[in-house]
């Protein structure tokens, strides 16, 4: 991945499709059965997408799939002022593309990654990788018509599809873990 990063260049035109290629990869995901995830190569900028970033943002919503963006914008536009600073992408927004790159990644489950250069993505990878292999997230919505805002109490038991018994967790090495 790290040589694929480091071989990107800028396109040749600036008809960037970012908001139809998304909704239709979280669209192809939608039938994916289990645990699954998007990542997602991306600057963020869209500039010639039929849908709205307001129709990528609901896809994200309610697609069920965590999307893990690895923001490239930073070394794209150091690139891009080397070698053209009067061109199109100087009017570019780029503050509120990684704006609505987080929010796409925060609204789906996801994370953004905002890494200073492609050559070294180590962190990166290392907290993707925790992040699909072991964390969980647990939602809640409320079906009361009270105060939204009121606080609540809620119970998590983990229950061992098996027995119907408290759940048993180990560690790597087989040691049990007091789940809290």
């Amino acid at each position: 991945l790290d040589s694929s990063l480091t071989g990107l260049r800028k396109p040749p035109i600036s008809e960037l499709n970012f908001y139809d290629a998304l909704i239709s990869a979280l669209g192809r995901m939608r039938p994916v059965s289990g645990r699954k995830a998007l990542i997602v190569l991306s600057t963020g900028l869209d500039t010639f997408s039929k849908a709205s970033y307001q129709d990528a943002l609901m896809a994200a919503r309610q697609s069920g799939t965590p999307i893990y963006v690895i923001n490239i914008a930073q070394p794209v536009r150091e690139s891009i002022a080397i070698a053209d600073t009067s061109g199109p992408y100087a009017r570019l927004d780029w503050k509120r593309a990684e704006k609505e790159l987080q929010e796409l990644a925060t609204e789906s489950g996801g994370r953004l990654y905002s890494p200073q250069s492609t050559l070294n993505l180590t962190g990166a990878y290392d907290d993707l990788m925790e992040n699909l292999r072991v964390r969980y997230v647990i939602t809640y919505k409320s079906t009361g018509g009270a105060d939204l805002a009121a606080p609540r109490q809620v119970r998590v038991e983990l229950i061992d599809p098996r027995t119907g018994g408290p759940l048993g967790i180990v560690d790597a090495n087989g040691r049990v873990v007091r789940s809290r």
